[in-house]
């Protein structure tokens, strides 16, 4: 992560809470407000998630795949990639007994440059089992498939995704450990929560280490 990067995001952070002339004292007492509005956020964005759902808008199988088990947030991420195949071109560059490898050309942008530029990705389709490897490495990454593996799984016909491409951080219907944590920005008066939580995270840690060093 880039420096610029880093003060992007703590900008973007503590945007409306603090400015220049915040004092230190005044600076803790908003990062505990900022700290909540973000934890406030994030249950909001959790309930709807898990209470509505994001419009199909086309035909591509990954929206129908996706779209009832993904947060708001990956199903939007899954959508950017869809859409993003209507500026990809496929051509077969090798088709083998069990897989075929195609060459996918991509139209990128560069930042905020208003600089276009084709580049060429290389996307293998293994066949029988569907599973799709592209050299854009984007699956890999940030677990969203990438819109030259979509397009390739769309030109072959292929209706239904393998479950190999849910990732389980996405998903609206996994119990998350630290939502049911009260912490201190969020409920001061049971801040001794987090204290017998990470406790046990202690004690755990230590026996997950009694557990690996023995076989029995």
């Amino acid at each position: 992560m880039s420096t610029t990067q880093r003060n992007e995001s703590v900008n973007a952070f503590f945007k409306g809470y603090v400015n220049s002339k915040t004092s230190l004292k005044e600076f803790v007492l908003k990062y505990d407000l900022a700290l909540g509005s973000k934890c406030d956020k994030e249950r909001l964005a959790e309930h709807q998630s898990r209470n509505t759902r994001y419009q199909i808008v086309t035909k591509f199988a990954a929206e129908r795949f996706f779209q009832p088990v993904y947060t708001h947030y990956a199903f939007q991420k899954v959508m950017d990639e869809v859409r993003g195949c209507m500026y990809t071109t496929p051509s077969i560059h090798t088709d083998e007994e069990d897989f075929r490898e195609f060459k996918v050309e991509d139209t990128r942008e560069f930042g905020d440059l208003p600089i276009e530029k084709r580049v060429e990705y290389t996307v293998k389709l293994q066949k029988g089992t569907n599973e799709v490897y592209c050299s854009c490495k984007l699956f890999e990454t940030r677990g969203i498939m990438c819109r030259h593996s979509l397009k390739i799984l769309y030109d072959a016909g292929v209706q239904q995704i393998p479950n190999f491409y849910i990732v389980n951080r996405w998903r609206k219907d996994i119990d998350r450990p630290y939502m049911r944590v009260k912490v201190p920005y969020y409920d001061p008066v049971k801040s001794e929560c987090v204290m017998r939580y990470q406790k046990m995270q202690e004690e755990f840690e230590k026996l997950a280490i009694k557990a690996m060093n023995s076989l029995w």
